[in-house]
């Protein structure tokens, strides 16, 4: 092991080198499937078949790469980007940007890894990145564990500090494992809230180098004595163990559809299945290899469509009325108003008394539901408003006399930690926006009087008095902060920023309950009771509307207003 210099701590470095490989044009999308391997520096992409694709130069962010600090494993991050464990005693985590062609880098203090040609592993589990950390003995480097770098807000957090780790993965179970140094013990943890699940212990001497593990927890190893393992969730002795033929494996890697991709020390890539058969292989050079897929990208919600809840179902709209997709909304009670936040996610307001934020995830086609206590809202076919603020989600609270359902004022969630924090708790609320200007609105019981928030640290910025009596049930606001209101007497309301009611236009609807501007145009949506939906624009003219069901319908267009960092 060698020395090495003192190193801040987290740090982002907006190096955006531009590299277009010699192979297609570098800021192509990733093909899903593809097979992507890091040696002598470089990232390769291949097919399955083993025909290259292009090359991606990784570059040093000191501009002059030190000869100890080689590029190790990579995986590609929710965005379809490259997520690079790039160098040895100094490591970076360093991200290629497909869409831009080029780089970015980040570190941690104290990160580093053994200069062992197979170790440094990283993973990805949503919006988190988890590399391995070893005690290097040089300056500020006895630290170990595993690392976890949040995406969302650039922040870094080492646990299981105790280990030295040398591969990780995120099962296909969506548990994080982590490899000892031991080449052994395995230690399972949860990906959220980092706690230890349990600890499986493989069979001692096998060399085992990297780790993958399937739906059902079984664990696949590539081994510096050239085999490939199968065992089962428990460990023990192997359920299969089959000769790769190549000396010196390096990483394992494991795609949704089955597919096992093992590196080798000398730069032979081999594929295979879950049950070790049908081996083949190509070479990509003599150095060290890790390997990963390209996973598929799944579903996502169209650019400045419509999302329509009615009748406890999520239905996505073209702007001229005709549906895309439509899925249940899994409630014991009426889901109410929703929010696009970020990264084809689709927040719900879901329930009345005893409400949930229920999250669709658009590309993994999976729900999240949490709540807080003593969070509900008055049982109003209009009442229940959310919007979102980057990493925050806010909802509207009333004082409903059930059991513990005193409270009121406004709920935010945080979405990185899940939890939530009340607060403007001296009043009802039944409709809230996140405004284009970047300020929280929430518009009380009374129905006209409107009090904003700063979304970050919550302080009341001022109160704005709509005129009284005009049954305002939703609001949305502007870049310029005019105010827009849909109305249960009918009427769509166009206010200035001190509420001056500056124009109104019939829906032709009636009883209104529900209003979104799009963040990018100049479109507006308006739900009904009755579950028809009005488009028109800021000047509302040009109104035009269609069924979206037969059940009051809250809407919300599918860019997000101020998406996470």
């Amino acid at each position: 092991m060698e020395g090495k210099g003192i190193r801040s701590g987290i740090r982002w470095m907006p190096l955006m080198l531009t590299l277009v490989g010699i192979g297609q044009a570098a800021a192509e999308p990733l093909q899903e499937g593809n097979v992507l391997i890091s040696t002598e520096n470089s990232i390769y992409e291949y097919t399955r078949e083993g025909t290259w694709v292009r090359t991606l130069p990784v570059p040093h962010p000191t501009g002059t790469r030190p000869t100890t600090e080689y590029v190790r494993d990579l995986v590609v991050d929710g965005n379809g980007n490259l997520q690079v464990y790039n160098g040895t005693f100094d490591p970076y985590l360093s991200r290629y940007d497909v869409a831009v062609g080029g780089w970015d880098h980040s570190t941690y203090a104290g990160w580093s890894t053994v200069s062992n040609v197979s170790y440094g592993g990283i993973a990805r589990h949503g919006d988190s990145i988890f590399v391995t950390d070893m005690t290097t003995y040089g300056t500020g480097d006895t630290p170990k564990g595993l690392v976890r770098f949040d995406l969302l807000t650039g922040a870094a957090q080492r646990f299981a500090d105790t280990l030295d780790f040398i591969d990780v993965t995120v099962g296909l179970d969506g548990l994080v494992y982590g490899l000892a140094h031991d080449e052994y013990h395995i230690y399972v943890y949860d990906p959220v809230t980092l706690a230890q699940v349990r600890t499986i212990s493989l069979p001692f001497n096998q060399g085992i180098r990297g780790i993958a593990v399937s739906k059902t927890g079984e664990i696949y190893g590539a081994s510096w004595n050239d085999s490939i393992y199968w065992f089962s969730s428990t460990g023990g002795t192997p359920l299969g163990i089959v000769s790769s033929g190549v000396s010196d494996l390096t990483d394992i890697d494991l795609s949704e559809d089955g597919t096992l991709v093992v590196g080798s020390r000398f730069g032979t890539v081999i594929l295979t299945d879950l049950s070790l058969s049908g081996m083949r292989s190509f070479n990509v050079g003599n150095s060290g290899a890790f390997v990963t897929f390209v996973p598929p990208t799944g579903p996502s919600l169209g650019t400045d469509s419509l999302l329509v809840s009615s009748g406890n179902s999520l239905t996505e709209y073209t702007l001229a009325g005709s549906p895309v997709r439509s899925v249940p909304i899994s409630s014991n009670d009426r889901a109410r108003d929703l929010i696009v936040s970020s990264r084809n996610r689709v927040e719900i307001y879901n329930g009345t008394f005893d409400p949930y934020l229920s999250r669709y995830d658009v590309a993994s086609e999976g729900w999240a539901h949490w709540t807080y206590a003593g969070w509900s809202t008055a049982n109003n076919v209009s009442y229940g408003g959310i919007a979102s603020y980057r990493d925050s989600v806010f909802v509207t609270d009333m004082t409903t006399y059930g059991t513990g359902d005193t409270p009121k004022g406004l709920v935010r969630f945080d979405l990185l930690t899940g939890a939530a924090q009340r607060f403007a708790d001296t009043l009802d609320f039944i409709d809230v926006t996140q405004g284009l200007d970047g300020l929280l609105y929430g518009l009380a019981y009374d129905e006209y009087r409107i009090y904003v928030y700063d979304p970050v640290t919550l302080a009341q910025v001022r109160t704005v008095s709509l005129p009284f009596n005009l049954g305002i049930r939703g609001i949305a606001v502007s870049k310029t902060g005019e105010i827009y209101g849909a109305s249960w007497n009918g009427p769509i309301y166009r206010f200035s920023s001190t509420g001056a009611q500056l124009g109104s236009v019939p829906s032709g609807v009636g009883s209104l309950v529900d209003i979104d501007i799009s963040p990018s145009s100049t479109q507006v949506a308006v739900g009904s009771w009755s579950g028809k939906v009005v488009l028109t624009d800021l000047t509302l003219g040009n109104l035009r509307s269609f069924p979206a069901g037969s059940s009051e319908a809250f809407v919300s267009f599918t860019v997000p207003v101020f998406p996470s960092h």
